[in-house]
C-alpha cells in the first residue's frame, strides 16, 4: 500500500509476440521483480498479453475480471498487495468485430479500482512500409480517467494519445499528478519524438510522466522502440531502461517535489480557458440552456461514460455490449473539447470546430 509522500514506481518493458501464455509469464516475472525491488506501484506497456493479427483481438477480447488474463493478473496485485497497471488489453464493446484498447489498474486487494479505454487510435501512414489502422479493429473511448490513490492522483492514457496535449492538460487540471504512458511506440516514430513527447507532458503540466514501453521484433514488420521512462515534473529524466526485452525499471517519485514545482512554475493556476474554450465546468442544464464562453456541447459521435460507482472518476465496470452512449443528450459539457471525439466523423468534426468557433466569438449557443 501507498504509505507516504513517496512511491516506488516499477516500468515492465517487454517484446510481447504472439503467444498469450508465453508474453503473460513474462509479464508476471517483471512485476515480481519490480516488487522484489520495492515497487508499490507497476505499470505493464500496452499489448502487454499479445502483438499479433488484429483479427485475434476480438478472440481474446475479455469483461474485466472476468477472463483468464485481467483475473490471473488481478490474483498477482493481490498475492503481492502492489497497484497492478495493465496497459492495454482487448475489452468487448458494443460496435460489432471491435474492442476496446483498455488500461486496467487493480489494487492491492486484487480488485479493480479504475480502467481507461483509448480514445486516440493509431490511424498512421508514414512511409510506403509503414502503416496502422487501430480503428479497424478497435473502437475508440470518450472518457478522461484520473483515479485518487492517496496521497496521488493518477492519469490514465495510452501510447498514441501522448501526441494529444490538450488530453493531458485535462488530466492535470482534475487533479492528476502522475500520468502513465504505457506505449508500444514504433521504432521509426519513437526514436525522434518518444523522448520529447513525454518531457514536454511532463513541463507543460508540471507532472510526473511514467511511460512503460514495448521493445524489438514483435513480427516480420512490426518493432517498437522501448526505452521505458520516468521523467520528472521539470522535464528531467529519473530513469530510462536500456534497449532489451524483459527490462525493469524501479524508481521513485517524491509528492513534496512536485508540490514545491508548481508553487515554483503555477502554470496550471494560469490557464484561461474562458479564452480557449476547452475547459470549461460540466453544465447538464436544460437542453435549451445559453452556454456560456468556452462551455461546449456534448460532441456528436460520443459522449461521457456512466456515471461511475466506485471512487473513480471514468466509465464504470460494465457487461459486455452495454450501450455506454445510447442515453447520450446534447447538453453542456466541459469534460474535452469537441474535437477529440468526433475524429471518427470528419464531417461533424469540422461542423464541431466551426461551432466552437462561433461560441468562442459570440459567447452563446449556436445551431
Amino acid at each position: 500500500m501507498i504509505q507516504n509522500e513517496s512511491l516506488r514506481i516499477g516500468l515492465v518493458q517487454l517484446c510481447s509476440r504472439q503467444d498469450v501464455e508465453e508474453n503473460l509469464e513474462r509479464s508476471e516475472a517483471g512485476v515480481r521483480k519490480a516488487a522484489a525491488r520495492g515497487a508499490e506501484l507497476i505499470v505493464l506497456p500496452e499489448n502487454f498479453a499479445f502483438i499479433g493479427p488484429a483479427a485475434r483481438k476480438a478472440e481474446l477480447a475479455e469483461t474485466l475480471g472476468q477472463g483468464p488474463i485481467t483475473s490471473r493478473m488481478a490474483a498477482l496485485a493481490r498475492e503481492l498487495g502492489i497497484y497492478l497497471v495493465l496497459g492495454g488489453l482487448p475489452e468487448p464493446s458494443p460496435e460489432p468485430g471491435k474492442v476496446y484498447n483498455t488500461c486496467a489498474v487493480y489494487g492491492p486487494d486484487g480488485q479493480l479500482r479504475g480502467a481507461y479505454r483509448k480514445i486516440h487510435l493509431f490511424d498512421i501512414h508514414v512511409e510506403e512500409a509503414i502503416g496502422f489502422l487501430e480503428s479497424s479493429t478497435v473502437a475508440p473511448g470518450n472518457q478522461p480517467v484520473v483515479l485518487d490513490l492517496p496521497p496521488i492522483k493518477l492519469g490514465l492514457t495510452i501510447c498514441y494519445d501522448l501526441r494529444f496535449p490538450e488530453l493531458y492538460r485535462h488530466l492535470a487540471l482534475q487533479g492528476a499528478e502522475l500520468i502513465l504512458v504505457p506505449a508500444a511506440f514504433t521504432l521509426y516514430t519513437g526514436k525522434d519524438h518518444w523522448h520529447p513527447l513525454l518531457r514536454a507532458r511532463a513541463i507543460e503540466n508540471v507532472v510526473y510522466v511514467a511511460a512503460a514501453a514495448q521493445f524489438g521484433r514483435h513480427g516480420p514488420k512490426r518493432f517498437s522502440y522501448g526505452r521505458s521512462l520516468l521523467v520528472d515534473p521539470w522535464g528531467r529524466v529519473l530513469a530510462e531502461a536500456p534497449d532489451g526485452e524483459n527490462e525493469v525499471l524501479v524508481a521513485t517519485i517524491h509528492r513534496t517535489r512536485l508540490q514545491e514545482l508548481r508553487r515554483q512554475m503555477p502554470t496550471l493556476q494560469h490557464v484561461r480557458p474562458e479564452h480557449l474554450g476547452i475547459h470549461a465546468k460540466r453544465d447538464n442544464g436544460p437542453p435549451g440552456k445559453k452556454l456560456g464562453l468556452g462551455q461546449r456541447r456534448a460532441p456528436l459521435g460520443g459522449c461521457p461514460g456512466t456515471p461511475s460507482p466506485v471512487p473513480w472518476q471514468g466509465v464504470a465496470p460494465h457487461p459486455p455490449g452495454s450501450q455506454l452512449t445510447s442515453r447520450c443528450n446534447l447538453r453542456a459539457t466541459g469534460s474535452l473539447p469537441t474535437f477529440l471525439y468526433a475524429s471518427r466523423f470528419p464531417f461533424f468534426s469540422v461542423l464541431s470546430h466551426l461551432t466552437w468557433m462561433a461560441e468562442l466569438f459570440h459567447g452563446g449557443e449556436t445551431s
